[in-house]
């Protein structure tokens, strides 16, 4: 599958997420939605490599609305050497755009981490760092549960 669409609440899990999908390969083309137009990232899928190598474009701040309906023609003929991913905070369910998305494209949604103490156990243990949960719970009460700040303060260890 060669288009994604990410919705993270967490910086960390999405740039996770973005290096599973380009395992960390050189080529990639970031492009904010907010700056350029819809015309210009699909012109930049489109473009084929001289060299046959493969591309990954990701689209910050994409918005799934009505104004970005030109990308439907891209997504029923996607360029196989590129890789598109589009970052979006906001998925309009209701939107024809998303539901040509939902059929053609892969969705990663990551609300919320169920077991959030286990993950940061888990980074922690990743980092040779041993903590306990009490730790955790007084991390995640000072940092008003929000994930990123705590790792920020782990790594700060």
């Amino acid at each position: 599958m060669n288009i994604y669409v990410v919705k993270s609440f967490s910086l960390r899990l999405l740039y996770d997420e973005i290096n599973k999908i380009t395992n960390d390969s050189s080529n990639v083309v970031r492009m904010n939605m907010d700056e350029c137009s819809i015309i210009d990232l699909i012109n930049e899928c489109s473009y084929y490599s001289l060299i046959k190598e493969h591309k990954y474009v990701i689209a910050n701040n994409f918005k799934i609305n009505k104004d970005n309906l030109k990308l439907e023609d891209y997504i029923n003929n996607p360029n196989n050497d590129t890789t598109l991913i589009l970052i979006s905070d906001l998925i309009d369910k209701r939107s024809t755009l998303y539901k040509t998305l939902s059929n053609n494209v892969k969705i990663i949604i990551i609300d919320e981490i169920k077991d959030l103490n286990n993950k940061i156990f888990s980074y922690c243990k990743s980092n040779n760092i041993e903590i306990e949960y009490s730790a955790i719970n007084k991390l995640l009460e000072n940092n008003i549960n929000n994930y990123d700040l705590v790792l920020n303060e782990i790594d700060k260890i």
